[in-house]
């Protein structure tokens, strides 16, 4: 059932909703943002379900109860209070005409709960006529009623539409919890939860998504790394492209981050234990704790440019390459 206790982790996030809840100051818009694949949709769902929950518990952290008819039928998407908007099957965008549904839709009465509930998951996806279509409702709240945006992108929203949303972040979680889920809800063995964990970024989604073909890509990663000496500029432009291909290059860029990373606790003559690539530990080249450093720092700022801006990937690729070339 959706409830906050079944939403691992995002503690700050749930404390200041329940907070909002209590002091009767949660805003008529709340925009849910973070990574994806951390479990925002399952406290926009958590949050739903409270609201339209029948007996709801009133500790001093306030939750949907899972049992009574609101929460089965929440659960189970039928609830008449509540309404989710999501990116059509096959297409890439939310248009303007499930927004104005929406909106009619809020207008009315609950029938059975204390309030209506909207949900739209991607936010991101609303086209430019949807986020104005949308911004109606913002502006003229209907009485009883809660729109929830979720989205990993908030700077894709208007600035009008992200300004009359109260705003509540979810965080990377921590790898043991990750760990923790993948072993629970993935069935991975504590082996293969370890190693996606290391590369997930605090998302249990993305790691769900990584496992399977990470092992290979590491390896195939690291050697790359390994004859990055000796390459020539023709070599390396072949590298990048055996690299990264067509795919984002940000988890491939993560991965050798990692490398950098356990040559610079290796250089300081630290065990093995905390690794991320601790299983191929003995096939890395030693390296000094300077390239490990410079390194890194090469690789965080080809990620951080990555992620608040559009570059053009091909010369960011040729320009990191070559400085951890001539860093080896």
């Amino acid at each position: 059932m959706n409830s906050f206790a079944n939403v691992r982790g995002h503690e700050s996030a749930k404390a200041q909703l329940r907070a909002a809840l209590a002091r009767e100051r949660l805003a008529h818009a709340v925009l849910l943002s973070g990574p994806e694949g951390v479990g925002k949709q399952r406290l926009a769902a958590a949050l739903a379900a409270l609201l339209v929950c029948e007996d709801p518990t009133t500790t001093t952290e306030p939750d949907a109860c899972g049992s009574c008819a609101g929460c089965r039928q929440a659960a189970a998407g039928s609830h008449p209070d509540v309404r989710v908007v999501a990116v059509p099957p096959g297409k890439k965008e939310i248009r303007i005409e499930p927004i104005r549904e929406l909106r009619s839709f809020m207008q009315l009465a609950p029938l059975r709960a204390r309030s209506k509930v909207a949900v739209i998951t991607d936010a991101h996806a609303l086209n430019p006529n949807a986020q104005n279509a949308l911004l109606k409702t913002l502006e003229e709240p209907p009485p009883r009623s809660l729109l929830i945006l979720v989205t990993h992108t908030p700077g894709s929203l208007l600035p009008t539409v992200r300004s009359r949303c109260q705003r509540v972040h979810c965080a990377p979680l921590p790898d043991d919890l990750v760990v923790e889920i993948l072993q629970r809800d993935g069935q991975l063995t504590p082996a293969e939860a370890a190693c996606a964990a290391a590369y997930a970024e605090g998302s249990p989604g993305r790691a769900l998504q990584l496992r399977g073909a990470l092992g290979e890509r590491r390896r195939r990663l690291l050697a790359q790394l390994a004859a990055l000496p000796g390459a020539g500029y023709v070599r390396l432009a072949q590298m990048i492209q055996e690299t990264t291909g067509r795919d984002d290059p940000a988890l491939p860029l993560a991965i050798m981050l990692t490398w950098y990373r356990d040559q610079a606790v290796r250089a300081v003559g630290a065990e093995t234990i905390g690794l991320r690539n601790a299983d191929l530990a003995s096939h890395l080249p030693p390296t000094r704790s300077e390239t490990a450093v410079h390194g890194s720092e090469a690789l965080t700022q080809a990620l951080a440019c990555l992620r608040r801006s559009n570059p053009n990937r091909q010369l960011l690729l040729e320009a990191l390459f070559l400085r951890l070339r001539s860093e080896l």
